[in-house]
């Protein structure tokens, strides 16, 4: 089926609680040539984009995957409301598509609502 068994070692979605910037990363497994990139979503209390995107980035590198900036905003998780809002662009990396983040965030937090909007920094 193509899958990669490096990429499904990795977890899609890693939130932190609250309003942060986050990145979207598409990670790809140069072992599995055919495997489709699997897009994953970080957060985290950080004041640069590139801060959140470096401790994701190294681990993927350790792992011998390659990881491709597909863009950023802010993520604002509040679990007691079960909500998950997305919007906003990162300087750095530009505006991630927050439809296709949105349904990743979906898959991890079953039961949430998410949403996203274009609107905001």
């Amino acid at each position: 089926d193509g899958a990669s068994a490096a990429l499904a070692a990795v977890a899609a979605v890693e939130l932190a609680s609250g309003r942060h910037k986050y990145v979207a990363v598409a990670v790809s497994d140069p072992a599995a040539p055919g495997a489709e990139p699997k897009l994953c979503v970080r957060s985290a209390p950080r004041e640069y984009h590139q801060q959140v995107a470096r401790p994701f980035v190294e681990e993927l590198d350790a792992r011998g995957l390659i990881a491709q900036m597909k863009g950023g905003g802010r993520i604002a998780l509040d679990e007691a409301a079960a909500t998950v809002s997305i919007f906003g662009f990162s300087y750095s990396f530009g505006k991630a598509d927050h439809a296709s983040v949105a349904e990743v965030v979906r898959g991890a937090y079953p039961g949430f609502e998410v949403t996203w909007s274009d609107e905001g920094y």
